[in-house]
């Protein structure tokens, strides 16, 4: 939460004063793509790698076993066969602007000496969308859609009159709060922004708990 906190600082006040910022973005998500282990092997031995240098890799890599956590309980051991290798070109450019800069169309795509990375006017940083204006309500409506999509998932579990009440919260608080406030701690919220989070609350606690009927008089 400190690098993105830190990232909508710098885009915030540089805006103020106005100032353009530039931004290089490494999407570690696809950054990596797996690698044959006996290629490695076979590449090591070509660049004349030491024998000995080599089967003190294998030793670190051969019959590696992974496990998942999932609430405190360890899942069956997983064999990991492949390893890992950094691609190119996945860099993402996006260029903060000042508060008075006028919002020019540039080049899909900027060269730095050898390199061309791709210009974009936001990015998904840490699971937080970041944009070159600093437009945290873009960040927040996505927030709510997919807070919906939890909701309507969970809706007939939330309907359910086999649930207590109080099941019913805690579901809410750990599937769809959580989703929905993410990020919430560095944002900058509109009026509107708040009426449309609280949009979302009533039409969850309505599920919950049903209709009001308002007695006439």
């Amino acid at each position: 939460m400190d690098q993105i906190f830190a990232i909508r600082q710098v885009l915030q006040k540089c805006h103020e004063y106005n100032v353009s910022t530039h931004h290089l973005f490494n999407n570690f998500k696809s950054a990596y793509d797996t690698i044959d282990r006996d290629q490695l092997w076979q590449s090591m031995h070509e660049n004349e790698f030491q024998d000995k240098r080599t089967q003190l890799v294998k030793a670190t890599m051969d019959r590696v076993m992974c496990v998942v956590r999932v609430s405190g309980t360890l899942s069956s051991p997983l064999e990991s066969r492949k390893g890992l290798q950094q691609s190119d070109g996945i860099s993402k450019y996006m260029r903060g602007r000042g508060s008075r800069e006028d919002n020019v169309s540039l080049l899909p795509r900027v060269q730095i000496v050898s390199d061309k990375i791709e210009l974009v006017g936001k990015f998904m940083f840490l699971g937080s969308l970041v944009t070159a204006e600093n437009d945290t309500s873009r960040e927040i409506q996505r927030r709510i859609m997919a807070g919906y999509r939890g909701y309507f998932g969970l809706r007939r579990t939330l309907r359910s009159n086999k649930i207590r009440h109080c099941t019913k919260l805690t579901i809410c608080s750990t599937l769809i709060r959580p989703v929905v406030l993410y990020g919430h701690e560095v944002w900058t919220m509109l009026v509107e922004d708040q009426r449309a989070l609280c949009v979302l609350e009533r039409k969850v606690l309505r599920t919950i708990y049903g209709g009001v009927q308002m007695e006439d008089g």
